[in-house]
């Protein structure tokens, strides 16, 4: 079975900061784990604590073997890739600018991004060629 190694008071401290304050939830929930995997309490009882598999609590291991408090973050590209390419967002971005001027103010709140992404399909679709994929709907490899 495979358990955290042994910690000093100063990673201790630090596990328990990231426990109670870290603002990512998941490394949170990573540093619960190894406070959880210290005085000995096993994978397949942390994972089923926190809901996750009981292989991805021994990766949160491996990653604190090979590179310490840093494997606690997620690396980027984790997750699903964005719908919208860069100059996609960027139009979205441009006109929620400017059909919204007061966008900056605490109390606007967004139309939603379907309606965004319509309105830039549509501006778009004169100048663009078919073979690009479109802004809406389900991103297929």
């Amino acid at each position: 079975m495979k358990y955290v190694p042994p910690l000093n008071d100063a990673e201790i401290q630090t596990l328990h900061e990231m426990h109670r304050y870290h603002p990512s939830k998941r490394a949170r929930m990573r540093a619960h784990s190894f406070l959880l995997s210290h005085p000995g309490v096993s994978m397949p009882h942390i994972a089923r604590m926190h809901q996750a598999d009981r292989r991805s609590v021994s990766c949160w291991i491996d990653r604190w073997h090979r590179r310490g408090f840093v494997g606690f973050y997620d690396q980027p590209g984790a997750g699903r890739p964005p719908r919208l390419s860069m100059d996609e967002q960027h139009k979205v971005q441009q006109y929620r600018l400017g059909a919204f001027p007061n966008s900056q103010s605490k109390n606007f709140i967004a139309p939603p991004l379907g309606a965004l992404q319509f309105s830039v399909s549509n501006a778009a679709a004169q100048g663009r060629e078919r073979s690009e994929r479109p802004l809406q709907g389900p991103v297929r490899p």
